[in-house]
């Protein structure tokens, strides 16, 4: 298997199935960020042209992977490992990733979930980067996995530019940065 481009009308269809409306922006601003080339979309895809896995990343010194998702029917199978190491492969000089943190909901299966992504980016060379950030208001842990993790300083306009806003204007708003 490997990793392919493939066009956002592919696979918007996925990201309905496996990320809640509020986790995604409107489908106008998705297609308009895919087709300025900001973002990029990409599949793992079984030998009859199944969707395996997919991620959408934006491309960087650091890459952010903005949504990563397995087919649900072959989860714990190796294939979100696998999705991994190819855009390891992909952005050579690292990937950031975000995760919703546990403690952020009360809700035992939410905790369990973000406990589940947290632990599985660890067994693929992620770690916790040691900055407080916020998402939309949510506080989310940053991961990253490379040879040289950003300095918090840079984090905050890599995440606010993957958003589609630079540090300081109306588009920061979306997210927050600060060092622990």
């Amino acid at each position: 298997m490997a990793l392919t481009k493939v066009k956002l009308k592919e696979l918007y269809p996925f990201l309905r199935r496996d990320f809640p409306t509020v986790e995604r922006p409107p489908r106008h601003i998705f297609y308009s960020r895919v087709k300025k080339g900001l973002w990029e979309c990409t599949a793992l895809k079984a030998e009859d042209g199944t969707i395996q896995a997919y991620a959408v990343t934006v491309a960087g010194d650091v890459a952010v992977v903005l949504y990563l998702a397995v087919n649900p029917a072959i989860r714990s199978q190796g294939i979100g490992g696998k999705m991994i190491g190819l855009l390891k492969e992909r952005y050579g000089d690292g990937l950031l990733v975000e995760v919703e943190k546990v403690e952020e909901t009360d809700n035992a299966f939410q905790q369990h979930q973000r406990q589940r992504r947290i632990d599985f980016y660890k067994r693929h060379g992620f770690e916790i980067l040691p900055v407080e950030y916020w998402l939309f208001g949510i506080g989310m842990h940053l991961m990253f996995c490379g040879e040289n993790p950003p300095a918090s300083g840079e984090i905050e306009g890599i995440m606010c530019r993957a958003y589609g806003g630079r540090p300081g204007s109306k588009g920061a708003r979306c997210c927050r940065c600060i060092a622990k």
